[in-house]
């Protein structure tokens, strides 16, 4: 009989170990704040951090824009000069430009003056070691000396180089602009001069990127002999090398010497012929 009690005692302590075990699981199954593997699976996945993430997701590499090309054509001169005659057909002007051209004269007369100046600095030196009575009258003589050099040495670099006018036939790009400097001038019925209103030179810039180009809209057309134009010259990126010795002080005047003639990309009127009595 004790043999019984004892078995059925034993029976009972096993299973509420089993139960009480079997409870304990599901509960860890259940309770993802005390099971770390269940709080991965409970947690919802956040987005790589970049900082930590040794692959983070790249942007896309932007679209190039179709519309911003790099130009082979380079701006190289501005020159202003007198237009001569314009084909139209062939779209191409003739412009008289100021060429800088030595003057041997002034070149000579300018070296003597500073030679005399390279003199007039060595009496000055040498004076203070002169007598007392010969000092104050060498000291001002060499200084007189030094200032008549200095005087002329300004003059003859001021006209050392002389405008020699040259003529140049100017061929245009294909997308060549023509620019006024002033509106085209606007009359009313009676014809009396009228003035433009902010609105309408604001419409006479030009749209886009033409509105940013100084002076107004052009034509080809408005192109005439006498005018005073300054002209965009552009030259191809494959014939500016090689490099060219310089042939005149002028930047400019460089250009429309160089081999390799640039080409027009903008024309801007700066001035009209005067009309007789004028």
């Amino acid at each position: 009989m004790r043999s019984l009690l004892r078995g059925a005692a034993l029976f009972g302590v096993l299973a509420v170990f089993v139960v009480s075990s079997y409870g304990q699981d599901v509960k860890k199954d259940a309770d993802p704040k005390k099971d770390p593997e269940a709080k991965k699976d409970a947690e919802p996945k956040k987005d790589a951090d970049p900082k930590k993430d040794p692959e983070p997701k790249k942007d896309p590499i932007p679209k190039k824009d179709p519309e911003k090309k790099n130009s082979d054509w380079v701006k190289v001169a501005s020159p202003t000069g007198t237009i001569i005659n314009v084909n139209e057909e062939k779209r191409t002007l003739r412009l008289k430009v100021g060429i800088p051209k030595l003057n041997q004269g002034e070149a000579n007369a300018l070296g003597e003056a500073q030679v005399r100046l390279a003199q007039g600095n060595v009496e000055l030196q040498q004076a203070v070691f002169k007598p007392i009575q010969q000092r104050a009258q060498a000291i001002q003589d060499a200084q007189r000396k030094i200032l008549q050099a200095q005087i002329d040495m300004a003059q003859h670099k001021a006209r050392l180089y002389q405008n020699e006018d040259r003529e140049f036939d100017i061929s245009t790009s294909e997308e060549v602009k023509v620019r006024l400097a002033e509106p085209p001038l606007k009359f009313d019925d009676k014809g009396k001069k009228v003035k433009y209103t902010e609105k309408e030179k604001k419409e006479l810039k030009g749209q886009g990127a033409d509105a940013k180009l100084p002076g107004y809209m052009g034509e080809f057309s408005d192109l005439r002999s006498n005018q005073v134009v300054t002209v965009t010259l552009v030259m191809h990126k494959s014939a500016l090398k090689p490099k060219l010795p310089p042939k005149t002080k002028d930047p400019d005047a460089e250009w429309l010497l160089h081999d390799n003639k640039p080409q027009a990309s903008m024309i801007i009127v700066l001035g009209e012929p005067k009309l007789p009595g004028q």
